[in-house]
């Protein structure tokens, strides 16, 4: 091709291979793990946001857009291959007809690149690969050739390669590559993608985020998503969003110790009892092994004046005020409260202890106070086969009238012990 140069360059005769492909592409071991649901991702984005692809319609009259037209190709690339993902026989062969007109355009490459890609869930072929190549040579923000690209790497097993791409759309515009890794992230279903992803996300934590967001919200095992949160970069741990992400899922499936590793990398620190501070002193408190403060329609727990935490629920809805999740073997205990009733002292506030999983509850000790500062001393049981890990919460309960009740928690400890 006139004006191109380099090992990368291609000619004009590198096009005309490019025809429309009848039958689908062979998909590599990962893509079999279900990672082919991405496919549709760039097409399902596009079908919606109009500047997926850069605005051809304002290109200055290349060859090719004399050949189509500006208003032409515009319609083409947005409607024949964001809706459709199918590039026609006709379009095509415009395409290669034109490829030796223009050292610069990239259109005839991209177009002829598309046509590889018969089907929206379409990884495309092999042949599609240095079209693409040459295409973004001309163009590198082409968002459609990234996607396309991406979709071939895919195609070829190279996780890497399609993080790559990723992280270039990303930066051209997180409101198209969000959605694609997410997508990626909910189809990686195996051990072996889980490393391979991993692995992959260590070129680039910026996609982590959205790459986490996506694989927990797929069902799957628990044990994916310890083996995710114990392969990915330790600095990607320390990003609340997929620190807390892969907390939920860890906790939810009763992976209490591999959930404390990730709250320990976000920055928790563990004390030396079984409560947590238990005086309410850190300002900045990292849930769930540490105290986490609610604002809700049930009420409020915040910083009190003189030292420790002022607790208020409103009587309306029933729900958790103030909680921090504990591991307490099976066996007795007695939580410690040194507290103050400010209002509506009658009980409509309780300690409880709660299994995250169904939220069953353990135990539940309505508050009934005097006025002033107390102590009281709770007893709590853990009995074999309940959850190994519980959540220690102050909780507004259901009630037939609207009693609301305020206190002051000084300390809130639980000890072993009959």
């Amino acid at each position: 091709m006139t004006g191109t140069t380099g090992p990368g360059s291609l000619r004009s005769a590198d096009l005309a291979g490019a025809t429309p492909m009848r039958a689908a592409p062979v998909w590599q071991r990962w893509v079999l793990g279900g990672v082919v649901a991405l496919a549709g991702a760039f097409l399902a984005v596009t079908a919606g946001v109009a500047n997926i692809a850069h605005t051809l319609g304002a290109a200055p009259a290349l060859p090719f857009s004399r050949i189509v037209g500006p208003a032409r190709i515009a319609d083409l690339t947005y409607r024949v291959i964001a809706a459709r993902g199918v590039v026609g026989p006709a379009l095509a062969a415009r395409a290669r007809a034109s490829g030796g007109d223009d050292p610069v355009t990239d259109e005839p490459f991209l177009f002829a690149a598309a046509a590889y890609f018969p089907s929206d869930r379409s990884l495309g072929a092999p042949a599609a690969g240095p079209l693409l190549a040459e295409a973004l040579r001309r163009n590198p923000r082409s968002r459609l050739a990234l996607s396309l690209a991406m979709r071939r790497a895919v195609g070829s097993g190279n996780l890497g390669a399609a993080m790559d791409q990723l992280a270039v759309l990303n930066r051209l515009s997180q409101s198209i590559g969000a959605p694609m890794l997410e997508s990626v992230g909910r189809s990686v279903a195996t051990g072996p993608l889980v490393d391979d992803a991993a692995r992959a996300l260590g070129d680039h934590p910026e996609l982590v985020p959205a790459f986490v967001r996506g694989f927990v919200a797929g069902p799957k095992d628990v044990a994916l998503i310890e083996r995710m949160a114990q392969h990915l970069p330790k600095a990607a741990l320390t990003d609340p969003v997929v620190g807390q992400a892969l907390i939920s899922r860890l906790i939810e499936g009763g992976k209490y110790d591999a959930a404390m590793n990730v709250w320990q990398a976000l920055g928790g620190q563990r004390g030396s009892g079984l409560v947590n501070d238990p005086a309410f002193t850190r300002k900045a408190p990292v849930k769930p092994f540490d105290w986490e403060r609610f604002e809700s329609d049930s009420g409020v727990a915040e910083a009190a004046d003189r030292g420790g935490l002022a607790v208020e629920y409103y009587g309306r809805q029933p729900g958790p005020l103030v909680r921090q999740l504990v591991r307490l073997a099976p066996g007795s205990y007695h939580a410690k409260l040194d507290i103050e009733g400010v209002s509506g002292n009658g009980g409509s506030i309780a300690l409880q202890l709660v299994c995250p999983a169904g939220d069953r509850v353990l135990a539940s000790r309505p508050l009934v106070l005097k006025p002033g500062r107390q102590t009281l001393d709770l007893p709590l049981t853990i009995a074999a086969g309940d959850c190994t890990g519980q959540y220690l919460s102050l909780v507004g309960l259901p009630r037939d009238a609207r009693d609301d009740q305020a206190v002051v928690v000084r300390r809130l400890d639980v000890v072993a012990g009959r």
